[in-house]
């Protein structure tokens, strides 16, 4: 059964105008007819919507509060934050090379960046370096960043990249992610995080299949959504450059950051291997 509520299609417009949702002008014009009509179904609200589901579960989670029986409150539509940089997805080569795949991840920002000619090395010659090639051994994070550093003054850069461990720290959780979102907003680094997807409260790409491994993954974004109204961060999340061997897993993909971080740390928990290189 639809329902009249002039009051909330007004609110919803002026929401929407303050919102930074990017339309089309036929797109425009349909949110025009949409809201003009002054009747609506849940579904009709969720099908205009959906084309950004983010926004959407953002505005499932506000709705009660944007007006009473008695006054409306206009309220600001929460404000998207996204920083990133460029990282190519390189599938790896070998079971074993998610390491190599990931440094040739990192050394694609760095050359992106530098604009110049130098070529990036292949896994085969990083895997060599990382001492994995022609065995079935894991890399160390200690070596992926030594051998980070071995390229970075063929692309400009002047510092250098380290590794650790997370769960010494005091808050580890706000730790890292104040680390990933420095480094990618700065653009100084493209950072590489060692995931363990035996954890049952990481990535959901992982368990949904049942894939236990230690993986490596470079980090290339950071996305904030900030309620307005309180000057207060409500959801995080970051975007991983999986370089895993299977198409079901490999590709770029934006994580809620809890479940990111939930398997680091469980990575840390159960290896001596440190679990970041930034």
């Amino acid at each position: 059964m639809k329902k009249r509520i002039s009051i909330l299609s007004i609110v919803l417009t002026t929401l929407l105008i303050l919102s930074s949702f990017s339309v089309s002008a036929t797109g425009a014009q349909s949110w025009n007819n949409f809201w003009n009509s002054a009747e609506y179904t849940d579904e009709e609200i969720k099908n205009a919507i959906e084309k950004d589901s983010l926004s959407y579960k953002t505005y499932l989670n506000y709705k009660d509060n944007l007006f009473d029986e008695s006054s409306v409150i206009a309220q600001v539509m929460p404000v998207e934050h996204t920083y990133t940089v460029p990282v190519t997805n390189f599938i790896q080569e070998k079971t074993n090379w998610c390491g190599p795949a990931c440094v040739r991840q990192t050394l694609s920002f760095h050359r992106s960046k530098a604009s110049n000619s130098f070529s990036l090395p292949s896994q085969t010659e990083i895997a060599k370096k990382l001492k994995v090639y022609g065995n079935s051994n894991g890399s160390l994070s200690t070596d992926i960043a030594s051998t980070l550093n071995s390229y970075l003054s063929d692309f400009k850069v002047s510092g250098k990249y380290l590794s650790t461990d997370i769960n010494d720290k005091s808050n580890p959780g706000e730790w890292l992610y104040s680390i990933l979102k420095d480094e990618i907003k700065a653009k100084t680094y493209a950072p590489i995080v060692l995931v363990d997807t035996n954890d049952p409260n990481g990535l959901a790409q992982y368990t949904k299949y049942n894939e236990k491994i230690r993986h490596y993954n470079t980090i290339s974004g950071v996305k904030e959504v900030e309620d307005a109204n309180l000057g207060k961060i409500i959801e995080r999340s970051v975007c991983r450059v999986d370089p895993h061997y299977k198409s079901t897993f490999s590709g770029s993909y934006w994580e809620v950051y809890a479940n990111l971080y939930s398997s680091v740390s469980y990575a840390d928990s159960h290896g001596p291997n440190k679990v970041l290189i930034y």
